[in-house]
């Protein structure tokens, strides 16, 4: 991810780990329907939930068990992504005229990223699993400041046409249940007629660090007579193809991921009038 959050997890020096070769799983790439994930970060939500130990101390536990099984199952750690798991959930927003305006994007973090962006902000250091009105303010846009030029790892078309859609506003974050969760709102540099042509709005970093994933509601204001269904990628076609690119690959630890992260993305697709 070339935005804020790369940046904001990256530079505490510890990143969060990644596994691959599960249920059928290609080494190097993390999907939606794997839970070995679930059985890490879920040491990381009871001890931030119930403050049973110090956040230095569980950091260095998950960091050790990931590296444990990183060397079990013969990963190496450059080729493993995603690093951080985003649920997502998206609100097209309609005006009177049935035109989509804008969308609405929830990010939903994975527990073990959110444990370490609260960390690094200095923020519930009495472990509790709350956060104080001040620190809320603090935490608000953490990852709200991107690059110049950076997508937001959000793309929209129209049919085959690429929409434009502007930086993000009107953000919240919330941290609760030990998931940071953060809401943005982009506006369409047009108003988008939906007709004969679909609108899609989907989901990726292309460089696969980040993994994002339709769990979240999608809802439609507005936009009377229109529906919403979830695109899934072509999961098998799209490991194949990545298998392939990382067998080309030298061990080098400098060498860049395959950007196969489009193959791999999920969206929302919207029909209006159908």
């Amino acid at each position: 991810m070339r935005g804020a959050l790369s940046s904001a997890v990256a530079s505490g020096g510890f990143t969060p780990p990644a596994i691959g070769g599960a249920n059928g799983s290609p080494v190097g790439y993390f999907g939606r329907e794997d839970e070995n994930l679930n059985q890490i970060v879920g040491i990381s939500g009871c001890a931030t939930r119930r403050g049973r130990f110090p956040e230095l101390v569980l950091r260095i536990l998950v960091a050790g068990l990931s590296a444990i099984w990183l060397w079990a199952v013969g990963v190496a750690p450059v080729f493993a992504h995603p690093h951080i798991f985003v649920d997502t959930g998206l609100e097209v927003i309609f005006d009177a005229d049935q035109r989509a305006t804008g969308v609405r994007i929830t990010w939903s973090y994975d527990e073990l990223t959110s444990l370490q962006v609260i960390a690094e902000h200095g923020l519930d250091e009495d472990f509790d699993g709350l956060l104080t009105p001040e620190e809320t303010a603090v935490l608000n846009g953490f990852d709200m400041t991107w690059d110049a030029g950076y997508p937001g790892d959000s793309y929209a078309v129209l049919g085959e046409d690429q929409l434009v859609l502007s930086g993000p506003s009107e953000w919240v974050t919330t941290y609760a249940d030990a998931r940071i969760t953060s809401v943005h709102y982009r506006r369409f540099e047009q108003p988008v007629v939906i007709g004969a042509q679909p609108l899609l709005v989907r989901f990726f970093d292309p460089t696969m660090y980040v993994g994002y994933y339709v769990k979240l509601a999608v809802r439609l204001t507005g936009g009377e007579g229109c529906a919403s269904v979830i695109r899934l990628p072509d999961r098998d076609a799209a490991r194949v193809k990545l298998d392939a690119a990382l067998a080309a690959l030298s061990a080098d630890v400098e060498v860049s991921y395959p950007e196969l992260g489009e193959d791999f993305a999920e969206g929302v697709e919207v029909t209006c009038g159908g």
